[in-house]
């Protein structure tokens, strides 16, 4: 998984396995800083 942006409410990252497949547009997802992995 990238770190693709990252502000104060919400983080962009790019993931090695959408919830959409790549051919129908699922590149990235947009989480909370409190729900997402990258978070500590």
């Amino acid at each position: 998984m990238a770190l693709v942006y990252e502000t104060e409410n919400s983080i962009v990252e790019a993931v090695d396995r959408p919830h959409v497949d790549r051919n129908d547009g699922g590149r990235i997802i947009i989480t909370s800083p409190k729900k997402s992995a990258l978070s500590t």
